[in-house]
């Protein structure tokens, strides 16, 4: 490709493909990613996986539980009691050791 000058290669990319994004797409794009990024499950919780529970409004701080099931951000988790509970994915954290 012919070497074009700045100027010259934004002109032909807005008349060839698209244009070019604006101040504020780019705004809207870093806004959209952000929440992608805070509401989006865990990857690193799994089936198996070792982990404890936040204290919140809905429930207390619980210790050393085990994942059996993770479907659509519901984790089954058996903890050391021998309770089988039902939370929420952005409510646990894994134990790495």
């Amino acid at each position: 490709m012919v070497a074009l000058s700045a100027w010259r290669w934004i002109r032909f990319y807005r008349t060839r493909w698209a244009a070019l994004p604006t101040h504020s797409m780019l705004q809207e794009l870093s806004m959209l990613a952000l929440l992608k990024i805070l509401f989006s499950p865990r990857d690193e919780i799994g089936v198996r996986a070792r982990v404890n529970r936040i204290h919140t409004i809905t429930g207390p701080e619980r210790i050393d539980g085990l994942v059996l099931n993770v479907r659509r951000g519901i984790a089954h988790v058996s903890w050391p009691n021998g309770d089988t509970t039902r939370e929420s994915v952005r409510h646990l954290v894994a134990i790495i050791a």
